[in-house]
């Protein structure tokens, strides 16, 4: 009914909220926060480096991106560090998919790391410009795009490049997955969209400029 059901102090919030699973993660500049979503009690909270990117939660662990370079892997229920990845750059937003985690950082890198032990597993993906926000997956592939305007797609498992394709405008966030289609947006009013196994431009939602 929109009544206030809890209230948590936290201090100034430096990242997006993730509230996933029961729980609700909050980042500040130097701290994180791990909060019991039913009732707003901070099951746990840890001193860390500044973050701007939301984290994310896969089985038992968090992975939260933090702004010095590194992606550090959390126990989701005790706060206990699991593992610390340094990274050429700052990390985006990571997406976890089975027992690997994606990440794009501000080096122009593309990263798949082991989920368990923080090893990078393949790659990094060198492209021509910083890597915009989160990637998406079908299960098969791997999504990302990067501020050279293109979006590419590799295989999620051996990190080959299946397709790329340059898009007409320059992404603000990073594609998504929406059944057989992978969907930009960008500084245009149209979002396009590609077959998610050939790149292929299949369409377009066109808005009304404001």
């Amino acid at each position: 009914d929109g009544t206030l059901a809890w209230r948590t102090p936290t201090g100034e919030l430096t990242a997006p909220l993730l509230a996933k699973d029961g729980w609700v993660i909050a980042s500040s500049a130097t701290k994180l926060f791990a909060i019991r979503g039913s009732d707003g009690t901070v099951v746990w909270s840890r001193d860390t480096g500044p973050q701007r990117q939301r984290p994310a939660i896969s089985g038992d662990l968090l992975f939260v991106p933090l702004a010095s370079g590194h992606v550090v892997a959390h126990d989701l229920t005790t706060g206990a560090v699991r593992w610390d990845a340094p990274l050429g750059g700052a990390p985006a937003e990571p997406l976890v998919v089975g027992d690997r985690l994606y990440v794009g950082a501000t080096d122009k890198r593309f990263y798949s790391l082991d989920a368990t032990g923080g090893e990078i597993d393949w790659g990094p993906w060198k492209v021509g410009a910083e890597i915009r926000g989160t990637a998406a997956s079908d299960g098969e592939h791997v999504f990302f795009a990067a501020l050279d305007n293109v979006v590419r797609a590799v295989d999620r498992v051996t990190g080959n490049q299946r397709w790329q394709r340059a898009v007409p405008f320059r992404p603000f966030e990073g594609p998504r997955v929406v059944g057989g289609t992978v969907v930009v947006a960008g500084l245009s009013t149209d979002v396009l969209q590609l077959n998610v196994s050939t790149g292929e431009d299949v369409g377009k939602i066109a808005f009304p400029e404001l």
